[in-house]
């Protein structure tokens, strides 16, 4: 590497561009790191809000030990591990199916006598005869369908898809959105037997491995803590309008600046993305800007007491009941804070960002009402709009992905793409792409 390449510019201070800034920090601290921003502050997503009393988080609040080991690094790395709060009480979760609330099984009895899965027994098992595919990706539907049947893709696997993508699981690749199923079968022959020889890798990672967690004062301490190590100057209200590729460097423009750099990351959402590189021609780029998004509008439900009938942690809508609800999440049930002993607060999903002011009251009103039992109204409703927030990842996206970055890597070699529409969606995946986007950086 050049030692007079001494400016880096990363575009979007989300967790990816944040993160990225962190390990590019550890890895190549003798480089000039510049941040643009083009909202008023950095984060993205992760904002916890204060609510006329009651604390909400904006986007992403729960974790799982077992699927968080970019983000548990990251925070071992920022001092934060101290700060993890794990879930107390109830692990309780639900599914809202022909109209009635049902509880996951969370063991072999509750599995055997649940009305959501007593009938699936024999389908699991047989799931162990059903010969693998030779089929290099498919949609999550054909996938389940093929494994095990109808009836588990219904009950489970569509809320379940609902829920994290909001989308029909016959419109996502099970390879990019849940590649552990796809390895299982890959390794194993069967999902079912190479869950079983996980088990005894299970039994020895410890016991909160397998629980929820958070961060005590909020999800944004992550953001506060990685802005304030960074000795990376970080420029809100800059909204890079045009980015192009020199011999020898990158020039950035917005409205008043101009920025110049040797290498540029392009941390933002996949149609940002997309725009920003759209004059440059790269094979594959195409992919990017017909990349389909779809939006989700939360419903912050405050009440100043204990009103939830139920534990845990929330529920999850099928798509069979035709409805734009997608589920909730009960915010004040996991963490027993202070104030939870006092109040309820409910994060109501609902799909879509379009709808009309009166049409989402009434889909927040009928999922209290008729979902969860609770007659009373709130104390406060405050809705969020996250516009094209979670990208579709189809069939096939892993290898176009790949197919691109190779390109890029041809054709604009000072140029590196981070994100959640590249390899995962969620905060440890966005992460664990900006981990290693770096290292493949400090590498070449």
């Amino acid at each position: 590497m050049d030692d007079k390449k001494k400016h880096i510019l990363i575009v979007g201070a989300g967790i990816s561009g944040l993160s990225a800034a962190w390990y590019l920090s550890q890895v190549a601290p003798e480089y000039t790191l510049t941040i643009l921003e083009k909202e008023e502050k950095a984060g993205g997503w992760i904002e916890t809000l204060d609510t006329c009393g009651y604390e909400f988080e904006k986007g992403p609040r729960i974790f799982k030990p077992s699927k968080s080991k970019a983000l548990l690094s990251l925070l071992d790395e920022l001092n934060l591990s101290s700060e993890i709060q794990y879930a107390q009480g109830s692990t309780d979760r639900y599914i809202y199916l022909h109209n009635h609330m049902h509880k996951l099984p969370k063991g072999p009895l509750s599995f055997l006598s649940s009305v959501l899965t007593r009938d699936l027994i024999f389908t699991i098992i047989r799931e162990i005869t059903v010969r693998r595919t030779t089929y290099a990706d498919e949609s999550v539907g054909e996938f389940i369908a093929r494994r095990f049947g109808s009836k588990v893709l219904d009950r489970l696997f569509d809320p379940l898809v609902q829920g994290i993508y909001a989308v029909d699981p016959y419109k996502i690749s099970i390879k990019s959105c849940f590649p552990f199923l796809k390895q299982l079968e890959d390794q194993h022959g069967s999902v079912v037997y190479g869950m079983i020889k996980q088990i005894g890798k299970l039994k020895k990672c410890k016991n909160n491995q397998s629980a929820l967690f958070s961060i005590h004062g909020g999800v944004e301490k992550i953001i506060k803590t990685i802005q304030s190590r960074l000795s990376s100057s970080i420029y809100c209200n800059q909204k890079v309008l045009d980015l192009q590729f020199q011999a020898d460097k990158v020039i950035a423009k917005t409205e008043n600046n101009t920025y110049t750099a040797d290498f540029v990351f392009i941390a933002l959402p996949v149609k940002q993305a997309a725009k920003l590189l759209g004059h440059t021609n790269v094979q594959g780029l195409s992919y990017l800007a017909n990349m389909k998004n779809v939006g989700i509008t939360s419903a912050l439900v405050g009440y100043p007491e204990k009103i939830l009938p139920y534990e845990g942690f929330g529920y999850l809508v099928s798509s069979k009941q035709q409805t734009d609800i997608l589920g909730a999440v009960f915010d004040s049930n996991p963490f027993n804070k202070d104030h939870d002993k006092l109040q309820t607060r409910i994060t109501v999903m609902l799909r879509g960002t379009n709808h009309v002011e009166e049409e989402k009251y009434k889909l927040v009103y009928h999922a209290l009402s008729s979902h969860l039992g609770i007659k009373k109204k709130p104390d406060l409703i405050q809705f969020i709009e996250a516009h094209d927030a979670l990208p579709v990842m189809e069939v096939g996206h892993e290898d176009r992905v790949l197919f691109l970055k190779s390109n890029i890597r041809k054709s604009l070699p000072r140029c590196y793409l981070l994100g959640n529409y590249l390899s995962g969606v969620s905060v440890n995946d966005c992460i664990r792409c900006s981990q290693e986007t770096v290292l493949q950086w400090a590498l070449s």
